[in-house]
């Protein structure tokens, strides 16, 4: 129902699959600074990150 409440399409509300597509391109932009911060301690010191093979 794209974000719509059952109660909402009974009411009228036309379905729209566009109505979030900026909000998620903003969000998956922000999405990987996000991630790196507050990180727990063994994450936050990169050299003990192992590196892939």
């Amino acid at each position: 129902m794209f974000g719509f409440s059952p109660e909402q399409i009974l009411n009228g509300e036309i379905p729209n699959k566009r109505r979030f597509v900026e909000q998620i391109k903003e969000a998956a932009a922000l999405r990987p600074n996000i991630n790196k911060q507050d990180l727990c301690d063994p994450c936050s010191n990169q050299s003990s990150i192992p590196n892939k093979l």
